[in-house]
């Protein structure tokens, strides 16, 4: 990600016309609000930076705050990604009723990302947690590790 805070290039190794097309770059990014466009044209800014042709500082100095804000939540996890990151890190049912009742405003976000049988299957699984409270402590079982046997040599 652009940070202001980055060591700056040379000025006789940096190149105008690159500086100018890599805002045009991340402007049309914000204009698509699209996160895999966002995340394809990051690279590129990285890509220039390390080469030598553009200034990471300058280039975020030119956008305005709107525009860094922006571009970092294009960048930041999708919503989607972080309910699921949030049920992951529960170690027992009761946590992860915790996650999905308590934030309303990021199921509201992925509600049309998700399959509704998903959903469905996710809520049934908090209500028969909730039904039954001496499972809410129980730790979530993790899926045995798979191993493979070889034959003795």
């Amino acid at each position: 990600m652009l940070e202001a805070q980055q060591q700056t290039r040379l000025p006789a190794q940096l190149d105008p016309a690159t500086h100018a097309e890599c805002l045009e770059f991340v402007r049309a990014a914000l204009t698509s609000n699209d996160r895999q466009t966002a995340h394809h044209i990051a690279g590129i800014l990285k890509d220039c930076y390390q080469r030598g042709y553009v200034d990471r500082a300058a280039i975020w100095a030119d956008l305005t705050d709107t525009e860094q804000q922006n571009f970092k939540e294009l960048l930041a996890l999708p919503p989607i990604a972080l309910l699921i990151e949030r049920v992951q890190a529960a170690k027992t049912w009761a946590e992860v009723g915790a996650v999905w009742a308590g934030d309303l405003e990021l199921k509201a976000q992925i509600k049309n990302q998700l399959p509704m049988a998903e959903l469905k299957r996710v809520g049934k699984l908090y209500k028969q947690a909730q039904s039954q409270p001496e499972a809410q402590a129980e730790p979530i079982a993790q899926p045995e590790p798979q191993t493979t046997q070889t034959a003795p040599p």
